[in-house]
C-alpha cells in the first residue's frame, strides 16, 4: 500500500458495489471499495470508469470521484502524442547515428552526392524525345529511370523493366556497399554509378536508333531526336563526385 499512500492516483471500476464490495484496478492490483461516504459524483459508477482515488496517510480510500469522459479522452490523446513523440525522437536519433556512420565512412561529399544520383534517377526529367506525333516543337520527357525501359513503339511510353534496371539498381547502391568493404579494390565500386550511367545512355539512344530503323524513319529528315534533360546533367556530376572517391587510396 505504500505506493498510494497519501496520493491521489487514477484507477478503472471492474466491480460496483452490490452485496458485496466493488473492485478497482490500481498500481497493478485489485482494491475493494463501497460507496459510504466515499463516492464524490453525482453519477453513479459503472464497469470499466475511470475515477480518481484519494488515500489518506494510511492506505485508506478517503474519496472516489469520476473522472469526467472529456477530460480522460484529452489525457489519453495527449498520452499516445507524448508517446509517438518519443518514438519518432528515438527513430530520429538512430537515424541521424545511422547517416553519420555512413558519412563517416563514405565522406559527407560523397554520401550527399550519390543521394543526389538517386534524386537525380528517380525524379529528375531526364531524357526528353522531340517526335512528330506529340506535336510541332514539343518534347516529352522521362525520368532517366523511366527512360530505361521505354517501348518507342508504344507512344513512347515506359514499358516493362529489364537487365538494364537492374544494373542500374546494382550501381547505384554500390557507393554504399563500398565503405563496408575492407579490400582495397573496393573503392572503385565508387565509379559504379557512372558507368552504369554511361551504359544507360548508350544502350537507351542504341535503342531509339534501332526503333527508328525497324519503322523505316530516318531521324535527319523526320527532326526526331533524344536529347538529354537537366537530370542527366544533374545525375553526371553527382555521379563524378561519388567517382572520384575511388581515386583515394583506403588507409593503411
Amino acid at each position: 500500500m505504500s505506493s498510494v499512500i497519501g496520493l491521489k492516483v487514477r484507477a478503472s471500476i471492474l466491480r460496483t458495489p452490490g452485496d458485496s464490495p466493488g473492485l478497482l484496478f490500481l498500481d497493478g492490483r485489485q482494491w475493494p471499495f463501497t460507496l459510504d461516504n466515499v463516492w464524490k459524483s453525482p453519477v453513479a459508477p459503472s464497469v470499466n470508469m475511470l475515477v480518481d482515488v484519494d488515500f489518506d496517510g494510511e492506505g485508506n480510500i478517503t474519496a472516489i470521484a469520476a473522472v469526467d469522459p472529456q477530460q480522460a479522452a484529452k489525457e489519453k490523446l495527449n498520452q499516445i502524442g507524448g508517446e509517438a513523440k518519443e518514438q519518432v525522437d528515438k527513430a530520429v536519433v538512430i537515424a541521424s547515428q545511422g547517416v553519420g556512420a555512413l558519412a563517416s565512412r563514405m565522406g559527407k561529399a560523397t554520401l550527399a552526392a550519390t543521394v543526389v544520383v538517386w534524386i537525380a534517377w528517380f525524379f529528375m526529367p531526364g531524357l526528353g524525345f522531340s517526335v512528330s506525333f506529340f506535336g510541332a516543337g514539343q518534347t516529352k520527357s522521362f525520368a532517366l529511370w523511366n527512360a530505361l525501359s521505354f517501348d518507342p513503339n508504344n507512344n513512347m511510353n515506359p514499358g516493362s523493366a529489364g537487365l538494364l534496371n537492374l544494373i542500374v539498381i546494382v550501381g547505384i547502391v554500390a557507393p554504399l556497399v563500398a565503405s563496408f568493404i575492407r579490400h582495397p579494390q573496393a573503392r572503385y565500386l565508387y565509379a559504379a554509378p557512372l558507368a552504369c550511367l554511361l551504359i544507360a545512355w548508350f544502350t537507351i539512344q542504341h535503342e531509339f536508333s534501332q526503333a527508328l530503323v525497324a519503322a523505316g524513319i530516318a531521324a535527319s529528315i523526320s527532326g526526331i531526336k533524344m536529347t538529354p534533360d537537366y537530370g542527366t546533367y544533374v545525375a553526371a556530376l553527382a555521379s563524378l563526385v561519388v567517382a572520384a572517391r575511388a581515386l583515394k587510396r583506403p588507409a593503411s
